[in-house]
């Protein structure tokens, strides 16, 4: 296949990639790679980056037909050492979208996920306040990344720093999914940095799909503990994305 404009949402987990995927999706200049789940993982998975770019292309596009632009989302590349320096190597030209939410509702949504999959056992409390040991998988269970990383995952600058070691600052778009839900004008922004027209169709901005539940029953003190784990992380991060961080704590920026 012919060499094609291609974007990457690379994650980070829990945090709408989903969403973002079915809103990109309904663009008629941008063919996302189907299906949806399981995410083609290309570039952080051994087996998978070894078939080489021939194979990537045959296998995720090509139905892209004369799309403008395509675009693929694979979550685990966030947290992949060695995916960002594959994306440079195999596609230096493409543009990095990196989706985050409030750290601690993507910490609590991810445990929730991992139960509802059947491999979290513990309480919330056992986990964030008790720390007890995460219970070991099925054998017969095989995953790209691990189920239990939910602080780990919470400290965004480390995955962002990973993508700006290989990309310049203007390939690599951070973007906020409590911002994109409450400004209907954030999506159109996204649309313009993918080099595509204003799209007035898609139905307007939906609620988040594949969400997990529970976020509502969490008690005051796992909320303090995870405020009080992030709020350095997020500080840090803030230095270099100018939005309002500020507003995931409930407080006014001093």
């Amino acid at each position: 296949m012919p060499h094609r404009d291609i974007f990457l949402i690379v994650g980070a987990q829990r945090c709408g990639t989903s969403w973002l995927w079915q809103q990109l999706d309904a663009h008629p200049q941008i063919y996302m790679a189907k299906p949806l789940a399981p995410e083609p993982k290309f570039f952080s998975m051994d087996d998978r980056y070894q078939k080489g770019m021939d194979w990537y292309w045959d296998t995720w596009f090509r139905d892209a037909g004369n799309a403008r632009i395509v675009g693929e989302k694979s979550t685990s590349y966030f947290e992949s050492e060695q995916a960002p320096q594959r994306i440079h190597e195999n596609l230096p030209d493409a543009k990095i979208l990196i989706l985050l939410r409030n750290p601690v509702h993507r910490a609590i949504s991810n445990y929730h996920f991992s139960r509802q999959n059947g491999f979290e056992t513990r309480t919330l409390e056992e986990v964030f306040l008790d720390r007890v040991p995460a219970p070991a998988l099925p054998g017969d269970v095989t995953i790209s990344a691990s189920p239990f990383r939910y602080l780990e995952r919470g400290d965004y600058w480390v995955g962002i720093e990973r993508y700006l070691r290989y990309f310049p600052k203007e390939q690599v778009k951070v973007l906020i999914l409590e911002e994109l839900l409450a400004n209907p004008e954030k999506l159109p922004e996204v649309y313009g940095y993918l080099g595509v027209e204003a799209f007035e169709d898609s139905g307007g901005i939906e609620a988040p799909v594949n969400i997990s539940e529970g976020i509502g029953e969490v008690s005051g003190g796992i909320f303090d503990f995870l405020q009080d784990h992030y709020r350095s992380k997020v500080e840090a991060l803030s230095n270099y994305v100018s939005l309002p961080f500020w507003e995931w704590w409930g407080f006014e920026d001093d």
